[in-house]
């Protein structure tokens, strides 16, 4: 990825972070591409997005940012960005529920 290509990553994530009535982050360590896909496509009923960005790319994203304090810490390992457009409490029900499914027995 070029800078010129970073530069536009970062200017995208800031506009899905506006844009958005919540924003959610998970790490999906673990996780099949087929669960990932499964997830977007849910995200996409529910007027969402599931899109997962390089961390150092948030990260610059949300410098200066109010959720740079909340979320910041949060970008290690393998994390997922989900945007919710609509109904911020429809995708965190959508996140928990998948959750308790893939919990290991």
């Amino acid at each position: 990825m070029n800078r010129a290509q970073k530069e536009a990553t970062v200017i995208d994530i800031q506009e899905k972070i506006e844009k958005s009535k919540g924003c959610f982050v998970f790490e999906y360590h673990g996780l099949k591409s087929e669960d990932i896909n499964g997830l977007r496509r849910q995200f996409k009923k529910e007027k969402g997005e599931l899109k997962i960005f390089k961390n150092a790319l948030v990260k610059r994203a949300l410098k200066g940012s109010e959720l740079e304090r909340l979320l910041v810490e949060e970008f290690e390992g393998p994390v997922a960005c989900v945007f919710s457009y609509q109904d911020a409490v429809t995708t965190a029900k959508t996140l928990v529920e998948f959750e308790k499914d893939e919990r290991p027995l």
